[in-house]
């Protein structure tokens, strides 16, 4: 490490740092996950086929989600740039954020209320789950445009070094959503008895609010009218389809792995799907690690820091992959703790050695995702999602459904794949990260 770079970032400052942006990040991130725990509580108490049809409906509204999810990542990289340069009062990213989430879920909200009656059929062959998804996700679509400008406020925060902004108004919506939810599915307080439709609907009640305070925190209507130069606008949308349509191939291609994997069998199928689960946990500190790598490295590049923009990413590798170790140390040592979700003991086994494989290769996976975020937050989205969608489609997916398909392997083979998906994965991003050509292009 050069003497630049530790003068641009001390250690202990340094470390300092991503950890008071990162811990917000990711603990934002894992509050989805218990209101998801909440939801499916409230929920199954109405039946089995009224927790299928939330599950149904909810993957297909997170799909829509994931598409336009490129929206965050620009306003964050156009935000930090802008913030790192020295504009530390400027909202022209948000502004961009907004418009483009205007532009682009209006219209796709149309589409999806048209289409959504025929696609949910396709998912599922019992009539009364399929109604019942049809009612969910006709309360989540009336949400879709609150979500998309949520998406570019997220951003702005997360870019400008304040994401207890983020987790504030996360955990606000989501104490609205487990209330109003459950006001509206049992028809409390004189309120209708929607069921299902009640679930949906408080989950949009809540966006709504979202959005409400993250504008109070923006500053007002004033801050999300901004003018917008011309490379802010550029950058912000260079990030849409790339992140979007690259988040959206990531999560079909998780289903799709599931799917593979159950063509073995109804036992492996539960421990992959356990397992999957557990991955999705123990990654969340690299995820929030990666966030906060996307602004810092943005930022060094608005300030022409371009050594201080290398120094931030490997310090936030390290500091993900500690984190991820650590999450994940328990279920390598203990792998009997996959009981919390897996309850059969045929898929318990299953699952011993594949937890224990994936605990040993995702704190590299950790440091790959901090480098994926840090190529995103210098404004190569395109090269880096090209890269690990080729990665996933067109090695990883390929070789398990032929290992499956035509031999005789064992779970644990799969799990093995997997590792060594994510782990050349990792090592792709290491290569593709050291190669760059940094610049400033956002700086004006």
């Amino acid at each position: 490490m050069s003497r630049r770079v530790v003068a641009d970032v001390p250690p202990p400052a340094g470390y300092r740092t991503i950890v008071i942006l990162a811990v917000p990040m990711s603990m934002g991130l894992a509050s989805q996950a218990v209101l998801n725990a909440v939801d499916a509580a409230m929920v199954g108490s109405l039946g089995s086929s009224a927790l299928g049809a939330c599950g149904l409906a909810g993957l297909a509204f997170l799909m829509a989600t994931a598409s336009i999810n490129g929206i965050s990542a620009g306003v964050q990289v156009a935000a930090s740039r802008r913030h790192g340069a020295g504009h530390h009062h400027d909202t022209s990213a948000l502004a961009a954020g907004l418009r483009q989430a205007v532009a682009l879920v209006l219209p796709m909200t149309g589409l999806l209320f048209v289409i959504a009656p025929y696609v949910l059929p396709l998912l599922h062959d019992d009539p009364r789950v399929v109604a019942l998804a049809g009612e969910y996700m006709d309360m989540r679509l009336l949400g879709l445009p609150a979500a998309g400008l949520n998406f570019a406020l997220r951003g702005h925060f997360n870019g400008i070094n304040r994401p207890r902004v983020f987790l504030g108004v996360t955990l606000g919506m989501h104490a609205i959503n487990v209330v109003a939810s459950a006001i509206l599915v049992f028809g409390l307080l004189g309120a209708p008895e929607l069921g299902v439709a009640g679930s949906g609907l408080g989950s949009t009640i809540a966006s709504y609010a979202g959005t409400a305070a993250y504008v109070l925190a923006a500053g007002g209507p004033r801050a999300v009218r901004a003018p917008v130069p011309a490379k802010i606008r550029r950058m912000v949308r260079s990030m849409l389809f790339p992140v979007g349509f690259g988040q959206t191939l990531f999560a079909a291609g998780s289903v799709t792995f599931l799917a593979i994997a159950g063509q073995m069998g109804v036992h492996e199928l539960a421990a992959a799907n356990g397992v999957v689960t557990v991955i999705g946990l123990g990654i969340l500190p690299a995820v929030g690690c990666g966030m906060a790598a996307a602004s810092l490295v943005s930022q060094a590049l608005g300030a022409a820091a371009y050594d201080r923009a290398r120094a931030w990413a490997s310090k936030t590798a390290h500091v993900a992959a500690l984190a991820t170790a650590c999450v994940l140390a328990p279920m390598a040592l203990m792998p009997d703790l996959m009981a919390v979700v897996l309850h059969e003991h045929e898929a318990l086994e299953l699952a011993e050695w594949p937890i224990r494989i994936v605990a040993v290769a995702l704190p590299i996976d950790a440091m790959g995702m901090v480098l994926f975020h840090s190529l995103i937050g210098a404004d190569r989205s395109r090269l880096v999602l090209s890269t690990t969608t080729a990665i996933q489609w067109l090695v990883f997916l390929p070789a398990t459904y032929v290992a499956v398909r035509f031999g005789d392997v064992s779970l644990t083979t799969i799990f093995v794949l997997y590792a060594g998906y994510r782990v050349t994965q990792a090592a792709t991003l290491a290569v593709l990260w050291r190669l760059q050509r940094l610049s400033a292009s956002c700086d004006e």
